[in-house]
């Protein structure tokens, strides 16, 4: 029900005149409506989690890693 109300709030939002908008909430909107099926992809399968925490637990080591050794061996460091 959510979501519905959300789609037809962003297909309304769409259809006014876009003169008096900012650029980012346009943009906002335009990567809404572009990526939708995406964004709710885990509606369609239980499989997906709602988010990315597991990804980015796992990479944070590595980040932490390469920003600690930005400037090793240089005079900067």
């Amino acid at each position: 029900e959510l979501l519905i109300e959300l789609r037809s709030l962003l297909d309304s939002e769409q259809s006014k005149d876009s003169e008096f908008r900012s650029r980012y909430y346009r943009e906002a909107l335009n990567y809404l409506n572009r990526f939708w099926k995406e964004i709710f992809a885990y509606l369609d399968d239980g499989e997906l989690p709602i988010n990315n925490n597991l990804a980015e637990r796992t990479i944070r080591k590595l980040t932490t890693q390469r920003n600690n050794s930005l400037h090793y061996g240089s005079d900067a460091g």
